[in-house]
């Protein structure tokens, strides 16, 4: 695989980046870098924003399930997938699988916002609500995929979503090789870790330095990492 910066993107631990690259590429578009103004003026220093909204799901979600949905097996793309998710996830399993004519089941708690549960439904997916829990909703989704033989799509605990997500890094890049700080916004991980490892071997290699970034009231990652887990 060639990126724009004109060298091969490394995928030492075999993620499957190459493959991701191009799913990404035939599947979705670029997203731009703008410079903003005021952060750019507070902070001294140009800082840009990828603008990963400007996706048609709406998040950069949608590269994961694109990079894991376009690995699959002729077999499983005919049996069908399972994702569980609280919005996000589960429209971009569902906006992928419409593409790419796989049938997908999608499982959320109770509390999903239905503006997001009917972006799902409007997909062609299929809507299961479990439980009042996204604990419960997951471990529906698990079953289901061990007794329908369905492949779980995991929204970050999966080496074809993580590199789906990495290619935001590979963009970055493109763009701006070498560039000294990324922050990221982190709850799973699969973004942050994806992009760290995108810019791990790039024209940046060494210099660049990516921080994930929690809400103060959703710092959950952090809370399990001080906690050992």
């Amino acid at each position: 695989m060639r990126v724009g910066v004109g060298r091969a993107a490394p995928d030492p631990l075999g993620l499957g980046l190459g493959e991701a690259w191009e799913a990404v590429r035939r599947w979705l578009p670029r997203t731009p870098l703008y410079r903003h103004p005021a952060l750019s003026a507070a902070a001294e220093r140009p800082v840009y924003l990828k603008v990963e909204s400007l996706q048609e799901t709406g998040s950069f979600k949608v590269r994961g399930a694109v990079a894991r949905l376009a690995a699959l097996t002729p077999v499983e793309r005919a049996q069908g997938v399972v994702a569980c998710s609280s919005g996000n996830h589960g429209r971009a399993v569902a906006w992928a699988a419409e593409r790419m004519g796989t049938p997908a089941v999608v499982c959320v708690p109770g509390w999903v916002d239905p503006v997001k549960r009917e972006a799902i439904r409007g997909h062609g997916a299929e809507v299961r609500l479990v439980g009042e829990s996204y604990d419960e909703a997951e471990a529906e989704a698990g079953r289901l995929a061990r007794e329908t033989g369905r492949v779980l799509v995991h929204p970050f605990d999966d080496p074809r979503v993580v590199a789906g997500q990495a290619t935001v890094g590979l963009e970055i890049a493109e763009v701006l090789p070498g560039a000294i700080r990324v922050l990221v916004p982190l709850s799973g991980g699969g973004l942050a870790g994806g992009i760290a490892y995108a810019l791990a071997g790039g024209p940046g290699a060494g210099r660049t330095e990516v921080v994930a970034v929690s809400a103060t009231n959703a710092r959950v990652m952090r809370a399990s990492l001080e906690a050992g887990c």
